[in-house]
């Protein structure tokens, strides 16, 4: 039972790391999309100022520039946001796993500390009695 008991937390350990190893991987991603997000947002910052700036000197082809670069833009970070709630989504769904593949994990390890609790109970068992039995046979009588 012990071996047994050492290969489950074994594999249950090998699950979360895998499912570890998922979630980083998917975060990469996530972070990698709010980079682009943020870039998106300076750049089109720095259109608007300059279509600003266009507007002043009353010239149309900056201010044209501008606006279809913010409408690319906006096309951008619709689809980023589309992505992100994605992988948010599969962020909760792989939590969920981690979260039952370790409370699996710990469940074996309880197992595996309750069987060694109870050995140990039995050996403290066995030697008290052993004690005793040779206490008694010391006594005169």
């Amino acid at each position: 039972m012990a071996d047994t008991l050492a290969t489950l937390i074994k594999l249950a350990a090998q699950k979360v790391e895998k499912v570890q190893q998922e979630l980083a991987t998917v975060q990469r991603q996530l972070d990698e999309v709010t980079f682009t997000q943020n870039r998106w947002r300076n750049d089109v910052a720095r259109a608007d100022a300059m279509a600003m700036e266009s507007v002043q000197k009353n010239e149309s082809e900056g201010l044209h520039q501008a606006a279809m670069f913010s409408r690319r833009a906006d096309n951008e970070l619709m689809v980023l946001a589309k992505i992100e709630t994605l992988l948010r989504e599969k962020i909760d769904e792989i939590m969920q796993r981690l979260n039952a593949h370790f409370a699996e994990q710990k469940r074996y390890e309880i197992l595996q500390e309750q069987k060694q609790l109870a050995e140990h109970k039995k050996l403290a068992k066995k030697h008290q009695a052993e004690l005793d039995e040779a206490s008694s046979r010391k006594r005169p009588g």
